[in-house]
């Protein structure tokens, strides 16, 4: 996909204009040579200054009465001039929205390549520590579609895989965002909203306009942005500060927007988005901005949901509502002694780091999120300044903006006339300080509705020597309320692999516990002897006599939820088990043996 090209069309329709012009005054018994000649005399004319508007200025003689011809054609040109800009301007508005596009698809693709190269590396650090010889491990993140067989289950009953978390859940049946019909309650912290203060140098033909207040363009300021679906609003939040020295020097500067250390101090944020009324939501998406320049990360230190607005209680235990959880924008890799701990914390999903969390089904109407940034980072920071002289004197003395005539603070940047003593210079004044930020694109709190039951069929994973040996290990994820059986708590993500695509064996990730006497075993080995075959009981052991030895495997998941649940109100059908990665570990067996 290439970037967007803008092409500009003003030499074009200027050429019209003139052609059409000339038409007019040679009359319609011209002949279409008479028509080119005096249009190209005319085009000459305006080669000769080009980049210049077609308005041609016609004055009065003065002593004399003006021409209505020339009043007209003054006004003509001028009109056609204008029509041609805001042609220009929609070209350009249309150019900025497909290179945003076109940014956003080239940021996306970016994030695939640097996923699969995470994957990659976790895959090579298991390698590396790997000490056992023939040893080889086939590893799926589900951060694409690659290693997916979809010829093998039918849509409907299709485990969903969600790429940009790198998660796999039972089949998606209904999702509904919440917050495109909410309002942000209150927005409360220890800065301000907006990029207020942030200074940008520019070219200018004045030495009063040097610089422009990022503002002007881009305020980023509006609460409603935080929910409108539309990645192109964003808000932020922000603290800002100058060096103690400057506000010495300049003598009248207005500082009390100045605030925060450098390091070691803390911008902080509260926002609670409320929704129309109470609804039932299970997953919540936090999409942050990082202005250039930033430290491109934002802790979220809790997120909190309440019925009442008075009584809050965490995503994932009541009491324990704090998440501390840097949010990147980017996957985060593992240790491989990390990734296959056994873990059920839905709290430290992989995807949190992206600003994602699933969480139990509840009721709420008011989300509370608190955002914290502990890092600045340097900014040209300025804002208007007004000096004072008198008309007889090259000597300008600063002023307050209050004793400034309000015509003249709403004036241009320049020198401006007060009375026949004394004049006013605005300008903007701008220096090197630094900022805290906080900032979003989005914020997403869903409603999903899963199937009750859907499968994932892997392709099949090759192996040159063949396979001795198969070893599973899992990261997954499954609801508390699930587990309310013990004996059925390893059955709500089942694993099976097969060497034939016609037999499938099921096969217990390393670190499940038996809770029952079916439990399926830890691993399987492929014609063994008879030695190990009598160990294979108490070391949850089978082994399987196949012809030849196989030399490929696929793994299938068949994943499952309650269809009812004591915990009240709620149908499970808002809650999934999550497997987050799997990799098969694989003997295989040595050369001539």
């Amino acid at each position: 996909m290439n970037p967007p090209k803008i092409e500009s069309k003003i030499l074009e329709q200027q050429r019209s204009y003139l052609l059409e012009q000339a038409r007019i005054r040679i009359g319609d018994s011209a002949t279409p040579e008479e028509v080119s000649q005096l249009a190209d005399e005319i085009f000459y004319r305006y080669q000769s200054s080009i980049g210049r508007p077609l308005f041609q200025a016609r004055q009065v003689v003065q002593g004399e009465f003006p021409f209505i011809e020339d009043y007209y054609d003054n006004n003509k040109e001028m009109e056609k001039d204008l029509g041609i800009l805001f042609t220009e301007l929609n070209t350009i508005a249309t150019y900025l929205v497909d290179y945003f596009n076109y940014s956003q698809s080239e940021k996306d693709r970016i994030l695939t390549i640097v996923r699969g190269v995470n994957g990659a590396v976790s895959d090579l650090q298991m390698l590396t520590e790997e000490t056992t010889p023939n040893t080889v491990y086939l590893k799926e993140s589900f951060t694409n579609y690659d290693m997916t067989d979809t010829s093998l289950t039918e849509l409907e009953n299709r485990c969903m895989i969600h790429t940009q978390e790198g998660v796999l859940t039972l089949n998606r049946r209904n999702a509904i965002n919440r917050s495109l019909e909410s309002r942000v309650r209150s927005v409360q912290g220890n800065g301000i909203a907006g990029t207020y203060h942030l200074a940008r140098k520019v070219q200018a033909d004045s030495e009063y306009e040097n610089y422009e207040m990022v503002s002007t363009q881009i305020p980023n300021d509006k609460q409603e942005s935080l929910i409108d679906g539309n990645p192109d609003t964003v808000f932020e939040f922000e603290m800002v500060n100058i060096p103690e020295s400057y506000k010495q020097k300049a003598l009248y500067y207005d500082v009390e927007w100045a605030k925060g250390s450098q390091h070691n101090d803390l911008l902080r944020v509260k926002l609670v988005v409320q929704l129309p009324k109470e609804e039932t939501i299970n997953w919540i998406n936090l999409n942050p901005y990082h202005s250039p320049g930033s430290p491109g990360t934002v802790n979220v230190y809790s997120i909190r949901t309440s019925l009442d607005g008075i009584e809050y209680k965490g995503l994932f235990e009541d009491d324990n509502f704090v998440l501390n959880q840097t949010v990147n924008g980017t996957p985060q890799s593992y240790r491989a002694e990390d990734l296959f701990d056994g873990s059920e914390d839905f709290a430290k999903t992989k995807f949190t780091g992206q600003g994602v969390w699933s969480f139990p089904s509840r009721k709420a109407k008011y989300i509370e999120f608190v955002l914290e940034q502990p890092n600045s980072n340097s900014e040209l920071l300025g804002q208007e300044a007004f000096y004072r002289r008198k008309r007889d004197s090259q000597t300008w003395t600063r002023i307050r903006k209050q004793e400034v005539p309000s015509h003249i603070v709403n004036e241009k940047y320049g020198v401006h006339t007060v009375d026949s003593d004394y004049e006013i210079k605005k300008v903007i004044e701008a220096v090197e300080g630094w900022r805290y930020a906080i900032g979003i694109r989005d914020i997403h709190i869903m409603s999903f509705e899963f199937a009750e039951a859907s499968e994932y069929i892997s392709k099949p994973f090759e192996v040159e020597d063949g396979i001795k040996t198969l070893q599973l290990y899992a990261n997954e994820k499954v609801p508390a309320s699930y587990k309310e059986v013990v004996s059925e708590s390893n059955d709500w993500i089942q694993y099976y692999v097969s060497f034939d695509d016609i037999e499938w064996h099921r096969i217990s990730p390393q670190h499940h516990q038996p809770v029952n006497d079916s439990f399926p075993p830890k691993y399987i080995s492929i014609n063994d002897n008879e030695a190990n075959i009598q160990s294979a009981f108490s070391l949850y052991k089978k082994n399987i006599t196949a012809k030849d030895t196989p030399k490929q495997v696929r793994l299938k998941i068949v994943m499952k939820r309650p269809e009812k649940t004591t915990e009240g109100e709620f149908p499970l059908l808002h809650t999934t088990p999550l497997v987050e990665e799997f990799a098969l570990k694989i003997l295989t067996r040595q050369k001539g043996v």
